[in-house]
C-alpha cells in the first residue's frame, strides 16, 4: 500500500500526476521569490552621478541624498 502527500491509502494514476505537478508549481514558486529577494540586495540600485546626486536604475530618476561611505 502506498501512501500519498493526500493521506489516501492509494492513489490512482490521476492523483499521482496531480501530486507531482503541485510540488512543481510550489517548488519554481519558492525558487522565484529567493531569486527576487537576492537579486534585490546583490544587484546595486544606485549609481554615483554628478557629484552628491545619485541616480536610482530601478526608477530611472536622479536622486539628490548623501552620499556615505
Amino acid at each position: 500500500m502506498e501512501k500519498g502527500l493526500f493521506r489516501g491509502i492509494t492513489m490512482s494514476i490521476k492523483g499521482r500526476i496531480a501530486e507531482i505537478i503541485f510540488l512543481g508549481v510550489v517548488k519554481w514558486i519558492i525558487v522565484l521569490i529567493f531569486a527576487g529577494v537576492i537579486a534585490y540586495f546583490i544587484i546595486p540600485k544606485y549609481e554615483i552621478v554628478e557629484g552628491k546626486r545619485l541616480f536610482n536604475k530601478i526608477t530611472g530618476r536622479i536622486e539628490k541624498r548623501e552620499i556615505k561611505f
